[in-house]
């Protein structure tokens, strides 16, 4: 998740135009390390991490989001990146002057997929957050993640503009340095969480659902307030390239 402030957006729209075009061309035809997911996500950032209608500030923000169909998949794209993507050392530069929270690698929990519906750059809209748990809050967190995808997949539509086209939990440990590659993992969990919707009528219908028909939707306020809170509510889907 880059917070990016006036200055240096249209550098990071050529990035990631640069860095889409490199994956779309190398990442799809590498078997077992395939690229199943890849998404960039752009919006406003707010000055509530959890609240779609507070007030927006004066920066964007950009989720880069990816998903591998299995760990080898992610660790080849760490090795090629650098010598293989021609804009990588300027990316690295880029970042380094904006604000980086991340979660470097880890294990998707859960998952919903809808083959039938189809992800349209410009008009798709996502919401990601990113759940930053203590240890002991980190089985409790599973278990309403658990519980609000079991909720989604009975309640949201899969056709027409409120259509659910893709969502994911990822669990991993926070680093001390989101970029790096070996930054040593501290004792903090995150949570990622990335819903994908056909319209913003779509993800504006799922907030509204998520407070009013989720039971454990208390729990989770509860849960989730005695950590940290990044997120990225209402953005568009800039790129996207889904197998």
């Amino acid at each position: 998740m880059f917070t990016v402030p006036r200055s240096r957006v249209a550098e990071g729209e050529r990035l990631f135009a640069s860095l889409t075009d490199w994956v779309r061309r190398t990442h799809f035809h590498r078997g077992h390390l395939a690229l199943a997911r890849y998404g960039v996500f752009k919006g406003a950032a707010r000055r509530s991490g959890v609240d779609p209608k507070s007030r927006k500030t004066r920066r964007t923000r950009y989720v880069l989001s990816q998903a591998y169909a299995r760990a080898a998949g992610l660790a080849d794209h760490d090795k090629s990146m650098p010598q293989g993507w021609t804009d990588y050392n300027k990316f690295i530069t880029w970042a380094s002057k904006v604000r980086v929270t991340a979660l470097r690698s880890g294990r998707v929990l859960q998952w919903l997929d809808n083959p039938a519906a189809h992800t349209t750059p410009g008009k798709s809209f996502a919401v990601v957050m990113a759940f930053t748990a203590k240890a002991k809050r980190v089985a409790e967190g599973d278990k309403l993640w658990a519980s609000h995808t079991r909720w989604l997949a009975k309640h949201h539509a899969t056709t027409g503009d409120h259509a659910l086209l893709y969502y994911s939990v990822s669990r991993g440990k926070e680093r001390a340095h989101p970029l790096a590659r070996r930054a040593y993992p501290d004792k903090y969990s995150v949570f990622v969480i990335t819903a994908v919707f056909a319209s913003q009528a779509g993800l504006d219908d799922y907030f509204q659902q998520m407070k009013t028909s989720w039971g454990d939707f208390k729990a989770f306020t509860h849960w989730a307030h005695r950590g940290k809170i990044a997120g990225l509510q209402g953005a568009t889907v800039t790129h996207a390239l889904w197998k």
